[in-house]
């Protein structure tokens, strides 16, 4: 999560989001629910510990 801190490590809230390109997989991999459930894990991983909430 380097790309979320600034240089003392202080989280800068510069990025809104963050796209996960799928195209580095194979179609069958991409098919697969198991996949998506862990993408979307790290995703959350890299919000919990980098990671603030904006308000809805």
């Amino acid at each position: 999560g380097y790309w979320l801190r600034d240089e003392k490590g202080n989280l800068t809230k510069k990025l809104k989001h963050i796209c996960w390109d799928g195209c580095m997989f194979p179609n069958d991999v991409m098919m697969q629910p198991k996949t998506w459930n862990d993408i979307l894990a790290a995703m959350i991983k890299v919000r919990e510990q980098h990671g603030w909430y904006e308000a809805e």
